[in-house]
């Protein structure tokens, strides 16, 4: 299906995020990051996991073949949607996404 929107995300530090958000059937090409599956609870983006990548399309094939627990969690937690942010470089990724790690429960972030 594709986009559907645009939703901001606020940080620990009450600064903005803007992302797109998609359906998870959407096909990615690589692209630097800040990434958000989420799912949707009466009409409201629910938090599910947190990522950043350098390379978005091998990182969801990743998330959807893997092994890890949080692959796992994501793919049980009955996500809907996925939110991008697109940042370069890796410094500002990993900045934003502990911003936002920091001001949500995320339920398939390992702490």
């Amino acid at each position: 299906m594709g986009k559907v929107g645009t939703v901001n995300w606020t940080g620990a530090s009450r600064k903005s995020y803007s992302f797109d958000v998609y359906t998870l059937d959407t096909r990615f090409s690589e692209a630097e990051c800040v990434y958000l599956y989420t799912k949707t609870v009466n009409n409201v983006y629910q938090p599910i996991y947190v990522g950043q990548t350098s390379q978005l399309a091998t990182r969801l094939d990743q998330h959807e073949n893997g092994d890890e627990d949080s692959d796992k969690c994501i793919q049980r937690s009955g996500a809907t949607h996925l939110h991008v942010h697109l940042l370069k470089p890796e410094s500002s990724r990993l900045t934003v996404e502990t911003d936002l790690r920091n001001n949500y429960k995320w339920s398939c972030n390992m702490q």
